[in-house]
């Protein structure tokens, strides 16, 4: 993910008072905390995975509808806000602990990891968990859903409505 080190820099930057020059600064302390460190060289995975998946799916049962793609698109946008959401709100919370390295790391490393299946891999406990709230279902089993066998509108709209919703509450 090409914002992951604001995560862990939010944090050192509230316990060494770093942030208080990006408090003071004229513009929106939470959009530039959130973006302030970007790796360009993901662009080349993002390439890659879009090769991957364009080759697979002409090789596979073709190409996918119009209307399926747009899907995608929304789902994979309102996924990526969801995901940025939630790992901001465990980075804010410095505000409160004094340590969150580790609550990081294992969101980072273990729930997200989780991601690599889809979530219907997981009991039925951990599947409402990884859609509510951890929201992997939106960003990672939805959009493959939509681009293979379709999926019904009301996910895309109840997606987009949880991405609002969460970037409102944060």
């Amino acid at each position: 993910f090409a914002v992951t080190r604001n995560m862990w820099e939010l944090p050192q930057g509230i316990q060494h008072g770093t942030l208080d020059l990006m408090l003071i600064s004229p513009v929106n302390a939470q959009f530039y905390s959130s973006t302030r460190w970007v790796r360009p060289e993901m662009v080349f995975t993002l390439i890659g995975g879009l090769v991957v998946a364009i080759v697979g799916l002409a090789q596979g049962r073709g190409m996918p509808s119009a209307g399926q793609l747009l899907q995608v698109l929304i789902l994979l946008a309102s996924g990526l806000v969801l995901i940025g959401c939630i790992s901001m709100a465990i980075a804010y919370l410095a505000f409160w602990m004094t340590n969150t390295g580790a609550l990081i790391q294992f969101f980072s490393n273990e729930v997200l990891g989780a991601g690599r299946y889809p979530v219907s891999f997981f009991p039925l406990v951990f599947r409402v968990m990884l859609t509510l709230l951890v929201p992997l279902a939106f960003a990672v089993t939805f959009p493959a859903q939509a681009i293979t066998q379709g999926i019904s509108w009301w996910v895309v709209v109840a997606a987009v409505a949880f991405a609002a919703v969460a970037v409102w509450l944060l």
